[in-house]
């Protein structure tokens, strides 16, 4: 759930966002949330049934760059009505590298077993991109942050991020892990 809240301090709008999960959890790989997007009678009854459950559909770093395959208009119009029809209190971000979460983990165990405020899947950089391109005078909107990617990729510009360095970085290392077990 994204709990979207807003204040106005002496004339400037402060925006706040907080993501918790709740259960059941559902992440949709690529070819399911194109099925979602293709069927509106399909979309229709995993958005009532999640409501039913008070579950959290999860999004993640891969879901949006995988989306770019879209390019049929269309579609790109039904993904962000799908989106945007769960609503925010139904979503949330979960961070894919692996590697990060694993030392959130292991912070948390370092601060005996306090977590800070914040579960350690979550993806931060993808709440603050969110914040950044959102205009606090109209409702907030998941599939915002979709449509700056789908811009930044058609204008030649990646969004400044090294998800890429990241996923590179652990992909060698699961390589090295791989020959290494092969060793024995």
């Amino acid at each position: 759930m994204l709990k979207y809240s807003k204040k106005n301090i002496n004339g400037k709008v402060r925006v706040k966002i907080d993501q918790i999960a709740y259960p059941p959890s559902v992440y949709l790989d690529t070819w399911a949330l194109f099925d979602f997007i293709e069927d509106g009678n399909l979309a229709d009854r995993f958005i009532k049934i999640l409501n039913n459950l008070g579950g959290t559909l999860i999004f993640s770093k891969i879901s949006i760059i995988e989306s770019m395959a879209i390019d049929n208009q269309e579609q790109i119009k039904n993904l962000y009505k799908f989106i945007d029809s769960i609503g925010v209190e139904k979503i949330a971000f979960l961070d894919f590298n692996f590697t990060r979460v694993i030392d959130n983990e292991n912070n948390y165990k370092k601060n005996n077993g306090q977590f800070s405020k914040i579960s350690p899947s979550i993806d931060i950089e993808l709440l603050y991109a969110l914040l950044e391109i959102h205009k606090p005078e109209n409702p907030l909107k998941v599939s915002e942050i979709f449509l700056a990617y789908r811009q930044d990729l058609e204008n030649g510009k990646v969004l400044n991020e090294k998800w890429e360095e990241d996923l590179f970085r652990d992909y060698q290392k699961l390589i090295f892990l791989y020959n290494f077990l092969n060793l024995f």
